[in-house]
């Protein structure tokens, strides 16, 4: 939702990689948040669809973001998208490891690292912390959603995880990033190591 523009008359949304856990828990998240979703499988469509959530579909990943200016790679497997189908101006909230996009994109495309976060004032890791942190591709300041889910679990007390299996449930995602922050963890909206502001992808939409 932070990309998106509260100014948009048409706010909507590209989920590719959409048939996989977190894709659509993603999906229901965002429209049950009056965002207009286009799913790349029908089956994802019927499933929101059984749970009163309506969804546009569509048969592939490259015409589900055909016109949309915001899309979420949520791949679980590699690549579902060819970068080449991706519109001018358009920004890429990537949750997926590795990459949703196949190919590299046209140079006015922001993708951005949807699993970055920021690591909590004062957290001390170390010199071997540092040092594998940034050896392990996250860079210096930032790591991965997926890698603190231990942590936020131990820290919340809670006794199921949040992302588990083949289906996630949006408010377990939203659990987890209340949990996360009350912990000083952030979402970091990162190209490579740097921290994108909300203030750039404004101007670029």
């Amino acid at each position: 939702l932070a990309v998106l523009d509260a100014r948009d008359h048409d706010r909507a949304v590209a989920i590719v990689g959409a048939r996989g856990a977190v894709g659509e828990a993603t999906a229901a998240r965002l429209v049950a948040q009056g965002v207009r979703v286009r799913v790349d499988h029908p089956r994802v469509a019927r499933d929101l669809a059984h749970q009163g959530l309506e969804v546009e579909h569509a048969d592939s990943a490259e015409a589900c973001v055909e016109g949309m200016k915001v899309v979420v790679g949520a791949g679980t497997t590699g690549p579902v998208l060819d970068a080449a189908a991706l519109g001018p101006g358009t920004v890429v909230v990537d949750m997926a490891l590795p990459t949703s996009l196949r190919g590299r994109p046209r140079r006015d495309v922001l993708v951005l690292a949807g699993e970055a976060v920021s690591l909590p004032a004062g957290w001390r890791r170390g010199f071997w912390g540092g040092l594998y942190h940034v050896l392990a591709g996250y860079g210096p300041s930032q790591a991965y959603a997926c890698l603190i889910e231990p942590l936020v679990l131990a820290a919340s007390g809670r006794d199921r995880p949040f992302a588990l299996g083949r289906r996630v449930l949006a408010q377990d995602v939203e659990a987890f990033g209340q949990a996360a922050q009350a912990l000083g963890f952030r979402p970091r909206l990162a190209s490579g190591w740097r921290e994108v502001s909300l203030e750039r992808v404004a101007r670029l939409r």
